[in-house]
């Protein structure tokens, strides 16, 4: 049995099913909770913007931290590997938006 296969089989359906059938995609629940996080911060006397990647990030650092606890959960591995593919996914739709607006750029020029 090939188990990263299996792994990664996991990780998708939680990313691209089970939790986006539940919270919403990625793309726009992360913007909720940067914006949650950034009221929270300003608030406390913070001077920075929280980013939707800044969410996926941090939320794969709580996993990082349980796995230093118990390296042998499996779903910290998992759901660790869902946020890298959630802020993997954000990259690429910036990038995509930004290959399109920079298209649209050069037919008015």
């Amino acid at each position: 049995m090939n188990y990263r296969k299996q792994a990664l089989e996991m990780v998708e359906a939680c990313i691209c099913k089970n939790r986006q059938d539940a919270y919403s995609p990625a793309e726009s629940n992360f913007r909720v909770i940067a914006d949650l996080w950034n009221i929270w911060i300003k608030t406390r006397g913070g001077k920075f913007d929280v980013t939707p990647l800044d969410v996926a990030q941090m939320c794969a650092m709580i996993k990082i931290s349980r796995k230093a606890v118990n390296i042998t959960h499996l779903d910290s591995w998992i759901d660790d590997a869902g946020y890298n593919g959630c802020g993997a996914g954000i990259v690429m739709q910036d990038a995509a938006a930004a290959t399109v607006d920079h298209g649209e750029e050069e037919l008015k020029k």
